[in-house]
């Protein structure tokens, strides 16, 4: 009996030794949390609640302070617009005083400036030739791009006409109105180029303004165009093409084209050698005057080349731009002791 005791409470002690062992092994090093922690954490969770609770309180009573403020402050002005970018006047340093007129200026339209410009440099009845006037005039026109205004404000620039004259000025004012297909300003600035005025000499940039110029049918430019490009002056030379525009401005009355397209036929360049295409164009610039031409022409007459010949004829001819003072047919006179 006792001893049956004694192996039920070693049996029973050994049991609680295992699970003690056991639980030990589960959850070593880990104790229980102490009352004093649980209180310290239910008492963080209370608090971070509270505070929670106050913040958003404090949000609402803020926002309808807020609220309240702003209705009750006047409304702001709105912001002013920024200003535009102030434009830059590029021609500025190129225009002429115009204090004379600016009153009398103030309103009209470029085309009426245009006119009172034409009224003082030709003069009316009404209104006496001023020269200073009209450049001021001019220059109203082209303040507001009147082409012809542009124009004329260059070429009494270029001539020093009612204002002091000035090569940059007027290349500028040329510039503008050839830019607008005036072909008149565009032979212009061809010269400009071709003569070192205002602008590096360049014959090229001449020639493309002649070219410009000559295709609107402008006889001056055709000439100068025929020119350069006989003389290969900024361009390839080419007689053939040449020819076409001496052709072009003799027929519009061009004097010197009608003398150099007889010289053409009469040399054959750019054409077959023709004295009789060579003698009408020759006779018809003497018939105006050429000396040279009219050189030429006795000597096909004395010839019979392209044109009956005939000695007398001859020496008219020479006689009389002898008279004129052509040297070569003085000379000539002179070696066939004939007097003029």
């Amino acid at each position: 009996m006792r001893l049956s005791r004694i192996l039920r409470y070693s049996s029973l002690s050994i049991l609680l030794a295992a699970t003690c062992i056991s639980a030990s092994a589960q959850g070593i090093n880990k104790r229980p949390q102490s009352k004093v922690t649980i209180k310290q954490t239910a008492t963080t969770a209370s608090r971070s609640k509270e505070t929670k609770w106050t913040d958003t309180k404090a949000l609402k009573k803020a926002k309808k302070k807020s609220t309240t403020t702003a209705a009750t402050q006047p409304a702001q002005p709105a912001p002013k617009p920024a200003e535009p970018a102030k434009k830059i006047d590029f021609h500025a340093s190129y225009r002429i005083p115009t204090l004379d007129i600016d009153k009398e200026a103030a309103g009209l339209s470029a085309d009426e400036c245009y006119e009172m410009g034409d009224r003082y440099f030709f003069g009316t009845d009404e209104t006496p030739k001023n020269e200073t006037l009209a450049a001021q005039w001019y220059q109203k026109a082209a303040n507001e791009g009147h082409t012809l205004g542009e124009h004329d404000l260059a070429y009494c620039c270029i001539n020093g006409i009612g204002t002091e004259k000035d090569f940059d000025k007027a290349y500028h004012w040329y510039n503008l109105s050839a830019s607008k297909d005036n072909f008149d300003s565009q032979m212009m600035v061809g010269e400009m180029y071709l003569k070192g005025l205002g602008v590096k000499y360049n014959p090229t940039k001449a020639s493309e303004w002649y070219r410009k110029a000559a295709v609107q049918g402008y006889m001056p430019a055709q000439a100068m165009l025929a020119y350069c490009l006989s003389n290969g002056e900024g361009v390839i030379q080419d007689f053939e093409e040449a020819n076409k525009w001496y052709f072009e401005a003799a027929t519009q009355g061009d004097i010197e084209s009608a003398y150099q397209l007889g010289l053409s036929f009469l040399n054959g360049e750019g054409v077959e050698k023709d004295y009789s295409e060579a003698a009408k164009w020759l006779e018809h610039a003497a018939a105006n005057d050429h000396l040279e031409a009219q050189y030429l022409f006795a000597d096909l007459v004395l010839r019979g080349r392209g044109v009956e010949e005939d000695q007398d004829r001859f020496i008219e001819l020479l006689k009389d731009a002898a008279r004129k003072g052509h040297e070569k047919s003085q000379n000539r006179l002179t070696r066939i002791d004939e007097t003029w």
